[in-house]
């Protein structure tokens, strides 16, 4: 759901012809704290008989470990996007709770702050210059229907969703040190159109005649004892509407299923018209 959120927004600020001259951003590098937790959030590590298996099997692993075993988490992510001299730019910051708490606050370079809230089948939105508003996910109709069932499943940060698009073959490119942890890093790679399409509905469709086209890289680094991500790096090159785009997306995932801090509902929230 992040990526989906973030990227449909990157695009959608470059359909809208805003942005600024090309600039550099990086997340913050900061090392973090991992946590094991007691009774119903314990991250489990990696049986010692599975250290053979292939890169490939390791990432389908991952991606069932999140689901199962994920309850809450917090994590930053980067995103930039060029195209014709212009470069745009995206630091953002995410929470997610389980069942239904999600919490996301994005900085666009030269277009201001934006936050998303998700409580109680309800969703926020401030934007720049504009209060909060807010739109109820019960109740919709036709492709709202796939919206409300994304946005009200907040365990699906995207992580799993973009694994399940990995089809090819899958590099293990051995350990490294990242921000103070011991981590494997794999590497593997989709189409863009694939990218897009693994949240379907109104999400892919909202850049309008988008001809995207062309393979995406993709980089895991996984903890090797519970075989869950750290970080997910993606780069690739595509055209919309004729015009070649740069993209770039990095993503941190930190304090796997420790309390995390998302507002309460804005009190003053207009409905959507």
């Amino acid at each position: 759901m992040l990526f989906a959120l973030a990227s449909v927004l990157l695009l959608a600020a470059l359909a809208c012809g805003g942005g600024e001259e090309p600039a550099d951003s990086q997340a913050n590098s900061a090392p973090e704290q991992s946590a094991t937790v007691g009774p119903g959030g314990t991250l489990t590590p990696t049986p010692s008989g599975d250290k053979k298996k292939l890169a490939s099997e390791i990432l389908a692993a991952s991606s069932q470990r999140f689901e199962e075993q994920v309850k809450s988490l917090r994590g930053d992510m980067v995103m930039k996007s060029s195209a014709g001299g212009v470069s745009f730019t995206a630091d953002s910051s995410f929470a997610f709770e389980l069942p239904d708490k999600m919490y996301m606050k994005m900085t666009l370079a030269g277009m201001g702050e934006m936050e998303l809230l998700l409580r109680d089948d309800t969703m926020y939105i401030k934007v720049p210059d504009q209060g909060w508003m807010s739109m109820s996910l019960e109740g919709l109709d036709g492709e709202m229907e796939q919206f409300q069932e994304l946005m009200s499943d907040v365990s699906r940060s995207g992580y799993e969703d973009i694994l399940n698009q990995v089809t090819g073959d899958v590099e293990d490119l051995g350990e490294e040190n990242l921000d103070g942890r011991r981590l494997t890093h794999y590497r593997t790679s989709i189409n863009i159109e694939d990218f897009m399409s693994a949240f379907g509905g109104p999400l892919a469709d909202s850049v309008p005649e988008a001809d995207v086209d062309g393979p995406m890289t993709m980089d895991f680094w996984l903890d090797p004892e519970t075989e869950l991500p750290y970080k997910f790096q993606a780069k690739a090159s595509f055209d919309v509407e004729s015009q070649s785009i740069g993209f770039e997306m990095s993503m941190r995932y930190l304090d796997y299923n420790k309390a995390v801090s998302i507002p309460a509902a804005p009190s003053d929230a207009k409905p959507f018209n």
